[in-house]
């Protein structure tokens, strides 16, 4: 199964992020990261549940990762990484409604 949210497709059994028909390549982290938001798309995820499932439990006081890491996402899979429609980023708030789905 893969989602779909405008023109950005993940796919997690490939472990493949397309924009459009071109392939994003992502690191380990970021792909877990994004696949994490995917499973849970539409449900607000704390910082602390997503750092313990992506970077493990020695960094769960590591907030600044998912700063730095959630940017990068913006960058490589958003028309405006200023305006993300994608991934979220708002504190204390869901995903949009027009946020990601399954296909």
């Amino acid at each position: 199964m893969f989602v779909r949210s405008g023109n950005v497709t993940v796919d997690p059994g490939e472990r493949e992020v397309m924009r459009g028909s071109t392939r994003v390549h992502l690191s380990l982290i970021e792909f877990r990261l994004l696949a994490m938001l995917v499973h849970h798309a539409g449900r607000l995820m704390t910082h602390n549940l997503l750092l313990h499932e992506v970077w493990g439990t020695a960094h769960a006081e590591d907030a600044h990762y998912l700063r730095d890491y959630v940017g990068h996402s913006h960058r490589r899979l958003e028309r405006d990484p200023r305006r993300p429609k994608h991934v979220g980023s708002d504190i204390g708030s869901p995903e949009p409604a027009n946020g990601p789905r399954p296909v």
